[in-house]
């Protein structure tokens, strides 16, 4: 996406702009600022998350072996996944109807 939006913003005839992404946009404003930094004046978002693979592969690990990642005195601050999920069941309802169907939303 990151690179249609650039290719549009060309076409346009814009050779530098400014950008701003929320929800899965900062997905992709954060790929277009990487990606051409030359041509991104500034990024907006409201939704700054990153993680790499070794940040996601140290969570998972965490979530069943925190004593491999932190000391033992630092797991529940550092992996409430039971909380997390529980919440994320309770609030993502409208995310799952987005993510299961998204043509359904505005009916």
């Amino acid at each position: 996406m990151a690179v249609i939006f650039k290719n549009l913003m060309t076409r346009l005839g814009f050779k530098k702009f400014y950008i701003q992404g929320g929800d899965w946009g900062s997905t992709t404003g954060s790929a277009m600022a990487t990606l051409y930094p030359e041509d991104v004046l500034g990024y907006h978002t409201n939704m700054a998350i990153t993680q790499g693979k070794q940040g996601g592969f140290k969570t998972m690990l965490g979530a069943f072996f925190p004593s491999l990642v932190v000391e033992s005195h630092l797991a529940d601050r550092m992996y409430p996944l039971s909380d997390f999920f529980a919440y994320f069941m309770e609030e993502f309802g409208y995310f799952h109807i987005q993510a299961t169907k998204p043509d359904t939303v505005g009916k």
